[in-house]
């Protein structure tokens, strides 16, 4: 699926999908909704919602509050092990 936001092109063909478990609140819905989440080679995040006909750019932080939310597992492949506090 091809998404253009702020002009630029996210295709989800070309992306890592990094979780399929999280879940959104996007802008057109009341609720959370299960969701996509994905990253470019560039180091873009794209939420792409279940019916993959909408989807919203993210910022890596934004990215990983998500998946320390919904996919832990996905978030330690990703950016290290968790720190002990």
């Amino acid at each position: 699926m091809i998404f253009v936001i702020n002009k630029l092109k996210y295709d989800t063909e070309k992306m890592e999908l990094v979780s399929d478990k999280v879940r959104y609140c996007f802008y057109f819905m009341r609720c959370l909704t299960e969701a996509r989440l994905y990253r470019s080679r560039k180091r873009r995040w794209l939420i792409v919602n279940e019916n993959s006909t909408h989807a919203i750019a993210i910022n890596e932080e934004s990215a990983k509050n998500i998946l320390l939310s919904y996919d832990v597992e996905a978030y330690e492949k990703m950016f290290g092990e968790l720190e002990e506090a």
